[in-house]
């Protein structure tokens, strides 16, 4: 099945933009789609406004709580990227998300994760976000994000 570029990602209630059409019976019953079998690279980018400008698979969740949600999804699997915002709207960020790798990797078992790029339009949250991943060996960068 292939994925629907960024303009077509379809947004569900958990905040999750898949990028990939439902099954008939979930979206009857309303039920999340499981995990596509992936072949490629896998990135998952997690920002309230951005979506990645080319037409690249992406998994994308726009709150903290929908990133979680997507992370718990594919823990199982390599990620290849994880690109995350700091500052998600409102009085949301990123941390629940942080939370989630930095106790997984507490607990003996990080996310398998290429690479995490840390983007956003606030340096002191950023900075923070990578000395958190980076004390738990996650190969995380400040990257800015593409155009």
């Amino acid at each position: 099945m292939a994925f629907a570029g960024p303009a077509e990602d379809a947004a569900r209630d958990d905040g999750v933009c898949l990028g990939v059409p439902a099954g008939r019976a979930e979206r009857r019953e309303g039920r999340a789609p499981p995990p596509p079998p992936y072949r490629g690279r896998v990135r998952i980018l997690v920002d309230d406004l951005r979506s990645f400008p080319d037409t690249a698979p992406a998994l994308v969740a726009r709150t903290s709580a929908a990133g979680v949600v997507l992370l718990q999804r594919y823990r199982e699997q390599h990620l290849d990227e994880l690109w995350l915002d700091h500052d998600l709207g409102g009085d949301d960020t990123i941390w629940p998300v942080v939370e989630l790798l930095e106790r997984a990797a507490f607990d003996g078992a990080p996310y398998d994760i290429g690479i995490v790029h840390v983007h956003s339009a606030n340096p002191p949250g950023a900075a923070k976000v990578l000395q958190t991943l980076r004390r738990w060996s996650y190969n995380a960068r400040l990257t800015v994000f593409p155009a």
